[in-house]
């Protein structure tokens, strides 16, 4: 899901893949009279169609977003950890290749990643891994933005500032 933060207008929503909207047979029929207004849901089969550079772009260049990452956007084969994974979902090149595309049309203020159930995850700790991956490669992606390496840099020219004003130390 991709949430736009603006003081002007009101929060839109974005959510790929709800529960129940992964399934073919089931796609768009609950979702909720608000959805025209204020969220706008991409079904996996939409999302087939527009792929991750589509799905980035549903949001505008250089937006503030936040990002909340549920596991279970995953196909259920890949995340024995999640309660609530279902059949038909991204792939991890899928997930990987359009948080990456977020993170290059817009800009990401804040995410999360949640319900990977530890508790269910025994034996391969597939999902924790999926998870901690995901996170960390989303991560460097969203420190390659410009803002965030302008800051970065910034950052390193006031430390080094600051080390060439002390003085040396004395032997």
């Amino acid at each position: 899901m991709i949430s736009r933060a603006s003081a002007r207008r009101p929060r839109r929503r974005n959510s790929l893949g709800q529960a129940a909207t992964t399934r073919p047979a089931c796609e768009g029929r609950h979702l909720h009279p608000s959805t025209p207004t204020y969220n706008r849901v991409v079904t996996m089969s939409e999302f087939h169609e527009m792929g991750p550079r589509g799905l980035a772009d549903v949001v505008p260049q250089g937006a503030a977003v936040y990002v909340s990452i549920d596991v279970d956007v995953l196909d259920l084969s890949l995340v024995p950890g999640c309660v609530s994974a279902e059949p038909n979902g991204m792939t991890y090149a899928e997930l990987r290749d359009t948080l990456k595309a977020i993170a290059e049309h817009a800009r990401v203020i804040g995410f999360d990643f949640v319900e990977v159930n530890p508790q269910l995850d025994v034996g391969t700790g597939v999902t924790s891994y999926l998870g901690a991956h995901t996170v960390i490669e989303f991560l460097g992606h969203i420190c390659d933005q410009p803002y965030w390496a302008a800051r970065r840099d910034a950052f390193l020219v006031r430390r080094r500032a600051r080390l060439a004003e002390q003085p040396a130390p004395s032997v």
